[in-house]
C-alpha cells in the first residue's frame, strides 16, 4: 500500500463502489418508506450554534467521495479482496440501518433493528466503507479521511445526542444505558 496513489478519472476508480453504495442503500431506504425516508433528510431541528459540527461531517463525505473520482482500484493489490469483503459489511450494514431507520414510527425513538445494537449505526457503515475504499485502492490516503470522519462524526454525534435528550427525555436516558453508542462500546 502507499500514502497517496497516481491520480486520474477512470471508469474503474473507487468511486464506483461507493457510487453503487449510496445508490442502492438509499433507493432501497426509500422504497421500505417515504416518510421515514423524508425524516433523514430533515435538518431542521440543527440549532445554529451546532450547524458547524454538523455540516463539516458532511464536507469531509463529499471530499471523500470527490477524491474517490480520481483514485484507481488495485485490483493486482493483496489488499483488494480484503477490501470487497469489508466492503460486502459495509453494505449489509448500511441496508439493514437505512431500512430500521426509515421504517421505525416517525414520532418514536429509533431503538429496533441495527438501533438495538448501536446508537449510531450509519457512522460505523460509512467508516467501514472508508476502510474498505482504501483497501480496494491500496493507499492510505482513505485511511486520512477515515480518520477525520471519525472525530468529525464523534462531535456529530453529540449534537445528535443533545437533541435526542431534549425530544425524547427519559426514553432516551434508558436507551443511552442499554445500548452503546458505536459497536460494542
Amino acid at each position: 500500500m502507499k500514502l497517496m496513489p497516481v491520480l486520474r478519472v477512470d471508469v474503474f476508480n473507487v468511486f464506483i463502489f461507493i457510487f453503487f453504495y449510496m445508490l442502492l442503500s438509499t433507493v432501497i431506504a426509500y422504497l421500505s418508506s417515504k416518510d421515514g425516508f423524508k425524516r433523514g433528510s430533515d435538518r431542521s431541528w440543527i440549532k445554529n450554534e451546532d450547524k458547524f459540527s454538523v455540516y463539516f461531517l458532511e464536507y469531509v463525505f463529499l471530499a471523500f467521495i470527490i477524491f474517490s473520482i480520481f483514485v484507481p482500484i488495485k485490483m493486482d493489490s493483496n489488499t483488494f479482496y480484503i477490501g470487497l469483503g469489508v466492503y460486502a459489511i459495509a453494505f449489509i450494514l448500511s441496508i439493514y440501518t437505512n431500512v430500521s431507520y426509515v421504517t421505525a414510527p416517525l414520532d418514536r425513538l429509533i431503538t429496533k433493528g441495527i438501533y438495538k445494537y448501536s446508537r449510531n449505526p450509519a457512522y460505523i457503515c460509512n467508516a467501514i466503507l472508508i476502510l474498505s475504499v482504501s483497501l480496494l485502492s491500496a493507499t492510505y490516503i482513505f485511511i486520512i479521511f477515515m480518520i477525520l470522519f471519525l472525530v468529525s462524526s464523534y462531535f456529530t454525534v453529540l449534537v445528535e445526542e443533545k437533541y435526542c435528550m431534549e425530544k425524547y427525555g427519559d426514553e432516551y436516558k434508558k436507551y443511552i444505558k442499554k445500548t452503546p453508542r458505536y459497536l460494542f462500546f
